[in-house]
């Protein structure tokens, strides 16, 4: 019997089965079945959990006896049944397809006798049937059982059953899944092996193009620093040189220490700084990391008691404040010395910038006093001192740290004149 009649008792097997025999049958095969198929014991979730155990040759049209133990186990005698009736017909037929098979070789060689002798081959094999009684009587049977047998004569080879041709198709198939997914598989491995070794040459590539880049950056920055050195010692050049043309003028503009883009400020421009207030004191400020920020104290020569005191330059305000005001009579700022440090900082693009930060500085009067220090960095040292002049204000430039200061002083007779003036 072939495929399609196990599969048409299959279905009439399924007239037997009650709900409660589906369900025993789903949970007790539901190691051998997806959860899918196991929670769902309706008609068409049998059938799928057949088709199931047909995908994992756990049956076939010749051996169902997993599925007959199956139903034993659950007690579903009624299936068992018709299963074991099915399988017994199939033994039958099994046995009269052997008895054809063994009678068949005589008649074979009978049938090639007479071709020889030179009859025809039909009235040979007429005569063989007639010849052998018994075997016309399995030839005309109408039993259903037996599988028709096709005889090459020219070629002395019997053909395979209906049965063995499926098993073959069905052998074939498999080889045939298992080529194909093997020959996939191999496909995405090649794939991903392509995919990685470009990606990798791909980030070695664009890893040069970034280290090329930086290095071109960094030469520029390096080039436009030097520029900028350049430019600002022409500059305090220029200063001295006006600055010693002007000797007797009011105001005198110091040098410029260290060079910054970021946003400029000017004490001067603070409220209430009229009748040329000079400085005074300071307060220094740091977040423990040795570079301070400053904010500087001024008295009018109008007002002593009120003092002006400028915005914070720079943002270090956490954790250290320290405050020194230059207290007797008549005291003023007759020197400035400090120090330049060059950081290296990140900036938000990702590169690194290296910038000037003014640090340490230290106040000199005509008293002798001079201010404490609080700056814990070394650098390059800086000293700023005019005679007959005391220092006034302060301009410069500033971000996180003041990174260029520029110190205005004021001719000492002037400043004299307006206590005077008091």
């Amino acid at each position: 019997m072939d495929n399609h009649q196990f599969r048409s008792i299959l279905l009439k097997l399924q007239d037997r089965l009650s709900d409660n025999d589906r369900q025993r049958l789903h949970f007790f095969l539901g190691d051998d079945i997806p959860r899918r198929i196991r929670d769902n014991p309706t008609l068409t979730g049998t059938l799928s959990l057949l088709e199931c155990l047909f995908d994992q040759d756990k049956i076939n049209d010749q051996d169902f006896s997993f599925l007959i133990n199956a139903f034993n186990e659950i007690q579903c005698i009624d299936a068992v049944k018709l299963l074991g009736e099915y399988k017994q017909r199939m033994k039958t037929s099994s046995c009269n397809q052997s008895t054809l098979t063994s009678i068949m070789p005589p008649l074979n060689e009978e049938v090639i006798h007479d071709q020889e002798d030179g009859s025809s081959t039909t009235c040979n094999l007429l005569q063989q049937i007639n010849t052998y009684g018994n075997y016309n009587k399995i030839i005309n049977s109408s039993n259903t059982n037996i599988n028709p047998v096709t005889i090459n004569v020219d070629n002395q080879q019997f053909l395979s059953s209906k049965l063995g041709q499926h098993r073959l198709v069905h052998f074939s198939l498999k080889i045939n899944k298992y080529l194909f997914c093997i020959v996939l598989l191999l496909m995405i491995i090649l794939a991903l092996l392509l995919f990685s070794i470009f990606i990798l040459k791909f980030k070695r590539n664009h890893s040069t193009d970034l280290h090329e880049q930086y290095e071109r950056l960094l030469e520029t920055h390096k080039s436009k620093e030097k520029i900028i050195s350049e430019i600002q010692t022409q500059l305090n050049k220029t200063v001295n040189l006006l600055n010693n043309e002007n000797k007797n003028s009011l105001v005198l503009f110091g040098q410029i220490f260290g060079h910054s883009n970021e946003k400029p400020f000017d004490d001067s421009l603070t409220l209430n700084f009229t009748s040329l207030p000079y400085l005074n004191g300071f307060c220094a400020r740091d977040n423990d990391d040795g570079l301070e920020s400053y904010q500087f104290f001024y008295l009018s020569p109008l007002n002593k008691k009120q003092i002006i005191e400028s915005n914070v330059h720079g943002n270090q305000t956490k954790t250290f404040q320290k405050k020194f005001h230059f207290s007797e009579k008549n005291e003023r700022i007759i020197q400035v010395q400090g120090r330049l440090v060059k950081k290296s900082l990140s900036s938000s693009n990702g590169t690194n910038q290296t910038i000037s930060i003014i640090t340490g500085l230290e106040f000199i009067s005509n008293k002798g006093r001079i201010s404490p220090l609080y700056s814990g960095e070394l650098g390059e040292e800086f000293n700023e001192q005019y005679d007959g002049y005391t220092l006034g204000y302060v301009t410069g430039r500033s971000a996180q740290y003041i990174e260029q200061l520029q110190f205005i002083w004021y001719r000492e007779k002037e400043t004299n004149s307006d206590e005077d003036y008091l």
